[in-house]
Parts: structure tokens; sequence; C-alpha cells
């Protein structure tokens, strides 16, 4: 099981305590957000995620030495994050999931934000109507493919045979 949390204070602890054999990982985008407050620039974000998402030591390596170029104290600000905890070189290989970021559950709040600040029944019912009606939409939609290829397919095919009859042979 992996858990992933935007580090939260009491989370951590309470994770630890209840789910002792879980692998705890820290959302990469919410300490990319703590450590651009003081470390700004494109460069120094995308040196970030380069090194958040290395998966073999000689990557990593090479990551942080471009790293320290950028400014020796963003680097020490930086590891005093738990590595292990959001880069991808230090996850488990048990565990299949390699998603640095928790992107899914952002989306799933976002997407039941109007209902998050009602009572814990009504949020309950309006998040299980609204994925009921998800659930149909999505149900109509792939009956309504003729084929065994789902519709989103053909229509991938049918973009990329429009764009093909462009082509010109040289």
């Amino acid at each position: 099981m992996v858990v992933v949390t935007d580090m939260q204070k009491g989370v951590e602890s309470s994770i630890t305590e209840q789910l002792p054999n879980a692998e705890h990982r820290m959302c990469v985008r919410h300490v990319l957000a703590n450590w651009s407050k003081k470390f700004r620039g494109l460069e120094r974000r995308n040196c970030f995620w380069r090194y958040a998402r290395s998966t073999f030591k000689n990557e990593l390596r090479d990551n942080l030495d471009y790293m320290k170029k950028l400014g020796e104290n963003c680097l020490d600000k930086l590891l005093s994050y738990n590595q292990n905890r959001w880069s991808k070189l230090y996850f488990s290989f048990t565990i299949k999931c390699d998603r640095v970021d928790n992107n899914m559950a952002e989306c799933f709040n976002s997407w039941i934000l109007a209902a998050m600040h009602k009572s814990i029944i009504t949020m309950f019912e309006e998040t299980r109507v609204k994925i009921m009606k998800r659930i149909g939409q999505k149900s109509e939609f792939c009956s309504s493919g003729i084929r065994d290829v789902s519709p989103m397919a053909m229509k991938l095919l049918g973009d990329n045979t429009e764009k093909s009859m462009k082509c010109r042979i040289e």
C-alpha cells in the first residue's frame, strides 16, 4: 500500500501508527511549492523535477551536481526534505505505483469541492450521486461504439488517418 500526503502535520504520524507497513510518500508538487517559496526560476523548477523523477543513482548525482551550480543554498534546503519519500529512486520495488505526485487525488478533490463544505452525510450523498451520473455517462458513451474498438480509439484513428492524407512521400 502507498500513501501520498501533502505534508500535513498530523497525517504522517497517524498513518505511521495506523498503517505501519504502508509506504508513505510525499506529493512532489507540494514539496516543490514549499521549496520554491525561496528558490524561484524555471531552470530550478525543471532541475527539481528531473531530480524527483531520477531512477538511477548516476542520473540523480548528475542532477544534484547541476543543482549545485544553481546555488548551494537551494540544494541544502531541498535535501532537508526526506528524499526517500518524494524521489523516485528511493521508492520500493514491491509497490508498482511510481507516481511522484498525487494528481488523481487533487483532481477528485476539486471535482467534489462544492460538496466538501457540507455535512458529512450530505457530502457523501452528493459525491455518490455525482459518481453514479458519471458512471452512467461513461457507460452510455462506451455503448455508443459499433465495433469492438472503443469510440476514443476510433476518433484517434480517424484523426491520424486525416493527418496521414496530407503527408507526401518524397
